[in-house]
């Protein structure tokens, strides 16, 4: 099949990288207001996972444990009531799942097995 910018392939291995640092900077903010609003345990969990995501380090456990996490809260809350937290959380479901396959990429801790 025909690439049209056949030039960005070779920056394929930034593509975990920067699933990486979204969802782990998204996840260090989030712990920070579940921190304040007196919910710690939920607060710090968040914090570990987004810490181990943007270091790279278990990436594709960190980002397991954040995907059965969030499907758990989509099937609790029932978020399917509000379409625009439905297709953020649809969002950060993939990326999760992406990782999940992908692994760490590129400047990360961990090392491919």
């Amino acid at each position: 099949m025909l690439n049209l910018l056949p030039e960005l392939l070779t920056y394929e291995i930034l593509v975990p990288l920067i699933f990486r640092l979204f969802l782990g900077f998204y996840l260090v903010t989030k712990s920070i207001n579940h921190y304040k609003q007196s919910r710690k345990i939920f607060g710090l969990s968040e914090f570990t996972i987004g810490g181990f995501l943007i270091l790279g380090l278990f990436t594709q456990i960190a980002a397991f444990i954040f995907f059965l996490g969030l499907l758990n809260f989509i099937y609790t809350k029932r978020i399917c009531q509000k379409k625009g937290l439905f297709n953020f959380y649809t969002l950060l479901l993939i990326v999760s799942l992406s990782l999940i396959f992908l692994g760490a990429g590129f400047w990360a801790i961990d090392l491919p097995l």
